[in-house]
């Protein structure tokens, strides 16, 4: 039993030396202000044809699979990096130059200069294929392009999505919107509704501003129940509620009456006391019944002039006479 334990403590002694090992090796270099070194790395782009530094061109930084970092050169074409000490691949990938990977390593010793040398890319000129476009769906049709030069660049790349019209009819009769009121019509594959404005009989409609007098498809609505609602405020005018439906007409007096407020043509105080007394509007008017004398209405006023000497004239029931100086 007694060399149990002491093969029990032998391990145990062995664990905790391996424990304290460890230890020593992760915390040392902070106990003792120990840090790894960073070194700094100067890269050089240069074009391989011109020999000339490139500026804005992108270098990565990797070291075991892993990303240090990506860095883009400054005007003089270089980059500058702390790296520590290990084994580092750039990789160097732009447009218009080949793809790059350079493999370097920076030593304990301190400052590493690289210079690598960029080969530019022969221009390529894009030749694109385009498919036959989509039907239109929603407005919109696609194709697909290619570049048969596979350039990985799409200046001159046609577009793959343009907007399309879809057809709503072939003709007039498929706009058809079941309203009396519209005219409908297919202009280009698209249909065009347009108002009926024409008062036209037996089209079912009654366009604004129509009536029945005009359009028989207009309701029959009454203008007016009496004439008194007809009136048009002028004299000269009777005015009256007739037809079906009832529509307000007015026609122009031409009798002389008494007190209906208007003096027609022709007519005068004599035979209508709504004319002036003082004016005459005929011959007749004038006649004061003398057979010796001419009446005349001019301008308004009656003028006589005496008949020639020796006329005949009616002296009265029991003879005739002649006339002197303007009396029988």
């Amino acid at each position: 039993m007694g060399w149990k334990i002491i093969v029990s403590m032998l391990l145990a002694i062995i664990v905790l030396l391996g424990l304290a090992l460890f230890a020593l090796v992760i915390f040392f270099p902070f106990l003792f202000g120990i840090e790894t070194q960073e070194h700094n790395t100067e890269v050089t782009l240069i074009d391989s044809e011109t020999g000339q530094p490139l500026s804005g061109l992108n270098l990565i930084v990797t070291t075991n699979d892993s990303v240090v970092g990506s860095f883009n050169t400054n005007p003089d074409g270089k980059i500058e990096i702390k790296l520590p000490p290990g084994e580092y691949t750039a990789i160097v990938n732009n447009t218009g130059f080949h793809v790059l990977r350079y493999d370097f390593k920076v030593s304990e010793t301190g400052t590493k200069l690289i210079s690598i040398q960029v080969v530019p890319e022969e221009p390529c000129e894009e030749s694109w294929k385009c498919g036959e476009w989509g039907e239109c769906s929603g407005s919109i049709q696609t194709r697909t392009c290619i570049d048969e030069n596979e350039c990985n660049t799409t200046k001159s790349k046609p577009s793959e999505i343009q907007a399309c019209f879809e057809p709503q009819c072939e003709s007039h009769t498929d706009c058809d919107d079941n309203e009396a009121c519209t005219l409908e019509f297919c202009v280009n594959g698209k249909c065009v509704i347009r108002d009926v404005s024409e008062c036209t009989t037996g089209d079912d409609c009654c366009p604004t501003g129509c009536n029945y007098d005009q359009d028989r498809d207009c309701p029959t609505t009454d203008e007016c129940q009496e004439a008194s609602e007809c009136d048009d405020g002028l004299a000269k005018t009777i005015d009256y509620c007739l037809g079906t439906p009832k529509r307000c007409a007015h026609k122009l007096i031409m009798d002389c009456a008494n007190d209906d407020g208007y003096c027609p043509p022709g007519c005068h105080g004599g035979n209508d006391n709504d004319c002036s007394s003082s004016l005459c509007y005929s011959h007749d008017a004038c006649d004061r019944g003398n057979d010796c004398e001419q009446h005349r209405c001019i301008a308004g006023a009656c003028v006589y002039t005496a008949m020639p000497e020796g006329s005949d004239c009616d002296g009265g029931t029991c003879c005739s006479g002649e006339c002197t100086s303007g009396a029988c």
